[in-house]
């Protein structure tokens, strides 16, 4: 037998594994980049919806809902006017309580906003491998500027009502921060730990 013969076949196959270097790896990388795209795709999803809670919950007008369509939000006492089909609003109340609330509320609102820009940011300008370490802090003092504001309010939430008829229970505003809460937190636990890649 032909001595290029017995070694020349494992010298085709190997120079045929190794040429091109890295001819087993377009598919691991191509599969690599789509996880990655498809973890910042859910990632920024995630921080929009958070966003749009914590609007809803600042602004709108459902923290407390009193029976007769009356409710309270953190700025104004509006009820409901059958005659004319609108809503009549008027100041809350002047409690430093209520004020911290707002302040803390509005606080997590402009923090979420900060992040997400952190997070462009961060995303277009890192270098490769690094952490979004800023982007998780300020998701993670977002979460805890809103859970404090809504515990604030549900322990001092009685003395608003104290003028008031009986009856009533927390409004979906209530609820959406408290919704808002673990979702903040979960996302700046993940933006600590996201690395990025190429």
């Amino acid at each position: 037998m032909p001595v290029g013969a017995v070694g020349g076949g494992p010298e085709k196959e190997e120079r045929e594994c190794l040429v091109p270097p890295s001819g087993c790896r377009p598919q691991l990388g191509a599969a690599s980049n789509t996880a990655m795209s498809l973890l910042l795709l859910v990632v920024s999803a995630l921080h929009i919806l958070i966003l749009i809670l914590l609007f809803v919950a600042t602004l709108d007008k459902s923290w407390w809902t009193l029976p007769g369509k009356e409710s309270l939000n953190l700025w104004y006492d509006c009820t409901w006017n059958s005659d004319n089909k609108t809503w009549a609003c008027s100041n809350v109340s002047e409690n430093g309580w209520l004020k911290a609330v707002q302040v803390l509320m509005v606080l997590s609102l402009i923090l979420c906003c900060l992040s997400f820009i952190l997070f462009m940011f961060q995303l277009y300008t890192m270098r490769r491998g690094g952490l979004f370490y800023a982007t998780g802090f300020c998701q993670l003092c977002t979460s805890v500027a809103v859970f404090t504001g809504a515990l604030i309010y549900a322990i001092h939430a009685k003395e608003i009502l104290a003028d008031r008829p009986s009856g009533g229970s927390f409004g979906y505003c209530f609820a959406l921060a408290w919704v808002a809460f673990p979702l903040a937190l979960a996302s700046g636990i993940i933006y600590i730990h996201l690395r990025k890649r190429e």
